[in-house]
């Protein structure tokens, strides 16, 4: 395209420094962005412009370090579309408590504001251990209040979390209610072959409790869980999961398992169960040839029967059509339903050079 000139910057003075980049078009600014601090008042200004008008602009128009253990700063911002904000944070490091207000805020009413009242702590004993909770307000009223906590996991116990979201009171259940865990994952990377292996069984869980405005009332309760067992020369994976809703009468739980523990096949199976019945199930083998497996699986609904065709790879297959370094894994689906035939031909999801996914399709 047309020449341009990329710019950048570094002035230092005795208490003042700035730093910041351009870019031009021939003579005319596309873009500028700079930011500049006083290291005796702790004072930074940020600014991204284009050709026409400021797209963003930050002040921190006062801020003060009162001891080694307590930071304020109060901020300006500034938008393109004239939307103005002001903010304040007050962060005490000791204690880990972090105080946010902003006024007039971006898509509110013009004396609206938001004031964030938080404490993030870390556990002086394990600093893997972490907490947060806080109470967001809209003009001078409580909305909501939240509180959750974290671990990292070890070799001994599994890695946790949760979080719940309150209204304005804390006496009733919380409105949204999440709980997981997962074990510690110990994985490694073989780089000629491409393959990712988990060193130690996985097992987790996720539990998702959600209510009514008033917190009496469950709208949804769901259970996650997946257990892998390492079985001969491959695993028995199980995946479950339980629903709970006003919307169905009674609980749903759903059972999934895909065991390779057989050098010569994988055989799946699924069921659906409500009221203590099967409603849906899905049973089969696919044995192994090649860098596939492929086999019938009898999908059942009642008195009713399909059996669907699944060949799908065993891993991630080198990509041919592309350069060195991507590799699909791949899925094929095929059943015939009042003598149409129905197919679901190659699809697949891919990886790039750097493992991660690249595409699908």
């Amino acid at each position: 395209g047309d020449a341009g000139t990329i710019s950048v910057f570094l002035k230092d003075g005795s208490s003042k420094g700035e730093i910041g980049f351009s870019m031009l078009n021939g003579t005319k600014k596309v873009i500028e962005a700079s930011a500049w601090g006083s290291l005796d008042s702790i004072n930074m200004s940020v600014q991204v412009s284009n050709a026409t008008s400021n797209i963003i602009k930050t002040d921190i128009l006062d801020s003060k370090a009162s001891s080694s253990d307590d930071f304020d700063v109060l901020a300006y911002v500034e938008l393109e579309t004239k939307r103005q904000a002001t903010v304040e944070f007050d962060w005490v490091l000791a204690t880990g408590k972090l105080s946010v207000k902003a006024d007039k805020m971006p898509g509110t009413k013009d004396n609206a504001s938001v004031e964030h009242t938080g404490t993030y702590l870390l556990s002086a004993a394990d600093p893997s251990v972490r907490s947060a909770e806080g109470t967001v307000k809209a003009n001078d009223q409580v909305v909501t209040k939240f509180k959750g906590s974290a671990s990292n996991g070890n070799e001994a116990s599994p890695a946790t979390g949760q979080l719940e979201v309150w209204d304005d009171n804390l006496v009733a259940a919380p409105l949204f209610k999440v709980v997981g865990q997962m074990t510690t994952l110990e994985q490694s990377f073989i780089a000629p072959k491409r393959i990712i292996l988990l060193n130690s069984p996985v097992a987790g869980s996720v539990t998702l409790d959600v209510r009514n405005g008033t917190g009496s009332d469950r709208l949804v309760d769901l259970k996650l869980g997946v257990k892998e067992e390492k079985l001969g020369n491959g695993s028995k994976v199980t995946g479950s999961g339980e629903l709970v809703s006003p919307l169905s009468e009674t609980p749903l739980m759903l059972t999934m398992v895909f065991d390779t523990s057989t050098p010569t096949k994988m055989a799946l199976s699924a069921d659906l169960v409500t009221d203590g019945e099967s409603v849906m199930s899905l049973k089969g083998d696919c044995p192994y040839s090649g860098s596939y497996m492929e086999g019938d699986v009898a999908l059942k609904m009642g008195n009713e029967s399909q059996v669907i065709h699944l060949k799908a790879s065993k891993g991630f297959l080198p990509q041919k059509m592309k350069e060195s370094g991507y590799d699909a894994l791949w899925l094929n689906l095929g059943t015939t339903i009042d003598k149409a035939r129905i197919d679901l031909s190659d699809l697949y999801f891919e990886r790039g050079p750097d493992v991660a996914w690249s595409g699908v399709g």
